[in-house]
C-alpha cells in the first residue's frame, strides 16, 4: 500500500533530453545543491523513490486493481445465476500517477508528449463487450426481479461491493484523500513553496513564457484529446528544464509531506483504523479471488 493516486501532471528524469537543450547535468546538479543548501531542502528532480506520508492509508495501484476485479469476479458470479454471461468493461490503467503529481519533469517526454500522460496516449484501449439492455438492469440493480428471480439490491454489482466492502468504517472511507489535498492546498500557499514558484516563473519568463506557477503552464493545454501540439510541448520542456534548476519538486514535495505529517498526528487513531480497514478489503478481495479461481 505504497502509492496513492492524486491528480496526473508529469514524468521522470531523462539525460539525453538535458544535453540537447543546452542545460548540461552537471548544470542541473550544482544549481540545484546551492538552491538546495540555501532553503535547507534536499534536491529532488523527480518524485521516483519518494513515498509521501499518507500513502500509507492509501491503496496502492496494484491493490486498487485486485479490489476492481474482485468485484467484478463476485458481479460476474452473481450474473450467473441470471444465465447472464458478464464480461467487464477495461478500466482504466492506474499507472504513471505518481511521478506526475507536480508535472511533467521528464523532458524527452515532455518533446514528445507534453502534458500528456505517455501511458495514456500509447495505450491501446480494448473495445468494451456490448452488454444488453436487460442484462445491465440486473447488474444494476435497475430491476428488482429477472425472470421470476429476485435481484439483489444495487443489483449483482452492489451485492459484489457489500461482500467485498464488509467490515469497512464508511465513514473514514475518505479521509486519507481530504487529508492529502488538504495538505496539498496548504503547500501551494507556504511562502517557501511560492518563493520557488517565483524562482522557476523567472526561469521561465526567461525562456520566452509568462506563468505564475507549474500549475498555470499545464492548465488547459492538456484538455484535448489526442497527441500535444508544438506550443504545448515547448511549454512542457521549459517547464520540466526550470524545475530542475530550481529544485521545486525537492521543495514542493518537502513542505507537502510536512503538513501530511502533522495530518497523521492530529487524526492518528482514525487513521489507524483506516490502515485497518484497508488490510481487511484486501483479505476479502483475496478470498473472492481465490474462490472465483477454484470455481474455474
Amino acid at each position: 500500500m505504497k502509492t496513492v493516486k492524486y491528480v496526473v501532471i508529469g514524468g521522470a528524469i531523462a539525460a539525453i533530453a538535458l544535453g540537447a537543450s543546452g542545460y548540461s547535468i552537471a548544470q542541473s546538479s550544482s544549481a540545484a545543491a546551492s538552491k538546495s543548501d540555501q532553503a535547507g531542502m534536499p534536491y529532488r528532480a523527480t518524485l521516483n523513490g519518494f513515498t509521501f506520508p499518507l500513502e500509507n492509508y492509501r491503496l496502492s495501484d496494484a491493490d486498487q486493481r485486485k479490489v476492481n476485479n474482485a468485484v467484478d469476479a463476485l458481479t460476474a458470479r452473481c450474473l450467473q445465476g441470471f444465465a447472464i454471461t458478464y464480461s467487464p468493461n477495461p478500466r482504466s490503467d492506474f499507472a504513471d500517477t505518481h511521478s506526475r503529481i507536480y508535472g511533467v519533469t521528464d523532458e524527452a517526454q515532455a518533446k514528445s508528449f507534453g502534458y500528456r500522460s505517455p501511458v495514456a496516449v500509447q495505450r491501446v484501449t480494448p473495445q468494451a463487450a456490448v452488454e444488453a439492455p436487460q442484462h445491465a438492469a440486473v447488474r444494476t440493480g435497475a430491476v428488482s426481479t429477472y425472470n421470476n428471480k429476485a435481484v439483489p439490491s444495487g443489483g449483482c454489482v452492489g451485492e459484489a461491493g457489500r461482500q467485498i466492502y464488509r467490515g469497512q468504517h464508511a465513514s473514514l472511507r475518505g479521509l486519507a484523500d481530504g487529508l492529502i489535498f488538504q495538505a496539498s492546498d496548504q503547500a501551494r500557499r507556504d511562502d517557501r513553496v511560492r518563493e520557488v514558484f517565483a524562482d522557476w516563473s523567472g526561469c521561465m519568463k526567461g525562456k520566452g513564457f509568462s506563468y505564475k506557477t507549474p500549475i498555470d503552464a499545464m492548465s488547459g493545454l492538456a484538455a484535448s484529446n489526442g497527441a500535444a501540439g508544438k506550443d504545448e510541448r515547448s511549454v512542457a520542456v521549459a517547464d520540466a528544464q526550470c524545475k530542475k534548476q530550481n529544485n521545486v519538486i525537492g521543495v514542493w514535495s518537502s513542505v507537502e509531506a510536512d503538513y501530511q505529517k502533522k495530518a497523521i498526528s492530529a487524526h492518528r487513531p482514525d487513521l489507524k483504523m483506516v490502515q485497518e480497514d484497508l488490510q481487511s478489503l484486501l483479505t476479502n478481495a483475496d478470498r473472492a479471488l481465490a474462490a472465483e479461481k477454484a470455481a474455474r
